[in-house]
């Protein structure tokens, strides 16, 4: 291959990589914080979540 296509073609294969990684880095970080935000409001989510429970029930009427 000539030099002159060398130089992008390495320079697109090292964007896209660096690309990936940090998409994956924040990807791992942005569930790591929805955990910890999880946890901070733990008591609010169980709330919230029993009382998705109970009126998403359908009541059998007499």
């Amino acid at each position: 291959m000539e030099t002159s296509l060398i130089t992008p073609i390495f320079t697109l294969l090292g964007t896209l990589i660096g690309g990936l990684v940090t998409f994956a880095i924040n990807r791992q970080q942005f569930k790591h914080q929805i955990k910890a935000l999880n946890e901070e409001h733990k008591t609010e989510f169980m709330a919230e979540t029993t009382a998705r429970h109970f009126l998403s029930h359908e009541f059998n009427k007499p």
